[in-house]
């Protein structure tokens, strides 16, 4: 498994997460334990001030049928808060000030 990850100043992430692939963290956003991303589908750019808590898993990937496309970056926003048990899955982008209450997903 191999990783690239780029923290911006003021970031706090755990060093117990799960990352597979490019990912970087925005200035000031932080990144709890148990958080899983997987950046398959390309590189997963989380924006600034950003929320990820607890077992938070974030998977970038290639929706079936579209496994030979050309890498395309996840653009997570600004100010976003992903609160325990959100899954986010197969999408192109999350905006800002978006709230993922625990236990929801978003699977396509």
């Amino acid at each position: 498994m191999s990783s690239k990850v780029k923290i911006g100043q003021g970031a706090m992430v755990c060093k117990e997460i799960k990352v597979k692939g490019q990912v970087s963290f925005g200035a000031s956003t932080i990144i709890h334990p148990g958080v899983t991303l997987i950046a398959e589908a390309g590189p997963i750019e989380i924006g600034e001030n950003n929320i990820i808590e607890e077992y938070v898993n974030i998977i970038h990937k290639f929706l079936p049928g579209h496994e030979q496309s050309e890498p395309v970056t996840l653009k997570i926003g600004s100010n976003n808060v992903f609160e325990v048990y959100s899954t986010i899955e197969g999408v192109s982008s999350i905006g800002d000030n978006n709230i993922f209450e625990s236990k929801s997903m978003k699977i396509t």
